[in-house]
């Protein structure tokens, strides 16, 4: 259950158990669910996508060293979510997309995607994938790349190929979803669609609120399944810009800056 905590200086508690806790702020009621950046605010059930894509758009403009002035890369297939059943789709010449990282889990027979109807809603679809499909079109994107379903994973020459050439497809990609919450691919993202997220502590007091910030996502990250998978280090790593979820809010982070949503 979430919980607020104090700690005063001077006591004797073991403060290591606080450390990764965040921070509390106390807010007026004007306050609760402020706009501005660089000031802590409440989080609403679902995840702020206008407030990521500012990160991203801030970042696209402003920032000189995650431009990308490589070679083009060609990605064979994309998943298109602009469809009212997203399909993979031959991918178009240039075209922007975002790339997923996520722990697949424990291997299961799904039909073949490469074909079917790939309707946010069908059950075929594991749930963070169709998590990131709605995310993708909040974020005003087009396409989307998943390597299980944007390879073909019985074609032995496509998956080298592919792999092959892993480092361009994530460094060419406007932004990688990072789901580090959970350790399967049937968890979904925390804060899109009916996807749970955890609360974030509050206490109101008359006029006031008192908030966390929660625990860092540095935090949640280090200790997930996800993060003790090598591949997936290396696609956060080869990635320009990063939009973690996490179990309770949203991180962004590119090569020049950081952004948590609960004090963006």
């Amino acid at each position: 259950m979430p919980c607020l905590g104090v700690l005063l200086s001077g006591e004797e508690a073991d403060k290591a158990e606080f450390e990764h806790t965040g921070h509390i702020f106390l807010l007026h009621e004007s306050q609760r669910y402020n706009q501005s950046f660089f000031e802590p605010k409440l989080l609403r059930p679902c995840f702020d996508h206008e407030l990521a894509k500012h990160w991203l758009d801030y970042c696209s403009k402003n920032h000189k060293s995650c431009q990308d002035d490589a070679d083009e890369v060609e990605v064979l297939k994309l998943i298109d979510c602009s469809l009212n059943s997203p399909a993979v789709v031959p991918a178009p010449r240039a075209a922007k997309y975002i790339a997923l990282s996520y722990v697949w889990g424990s291997p299961k027979k799904l039909p073949d995607v490469q074909t079917a109807d790939l309707s946010p809603d069908d059950s075929k679809f594991s749930k963070t994938i169709r998590d990131a499909i709605t995310a993708t079109q909040q974020l005003g994107v087009q396409y989307l790349w998943v390597d299980k379903h944007c390879i073909n994973q019985d074609d032995a020459q496509e998956k080298h190929n592919q792999i092959s050439r892993m480092d361009r497809i994530y460094r060419g990609a406007v932004a990688t979803i990072i789901a580090v919450a959970g350790n399967n691919a049937d968890h979904g993202l925390p804060g899109v669609g009916d996807t749970f997220r955890e609360q974030q502590p509050v206490a109101i007091c008359q006029d006031f609120t008192l908030m966390s910030t929660m625990t860092h996502p540095h935090s949640s990250i280090t200790s997930s399944s996800w993060n003790s998978r090598a591949w997936t280090f290396q696609e956060s790593v080869l990635s320009r810009r990063r939009l973690v979820f996490t179990e309770n809010q949203i991180y962004f982070e590119c090569d020049v800056m950081n952004c948590v949503e609960s004090l963006p």
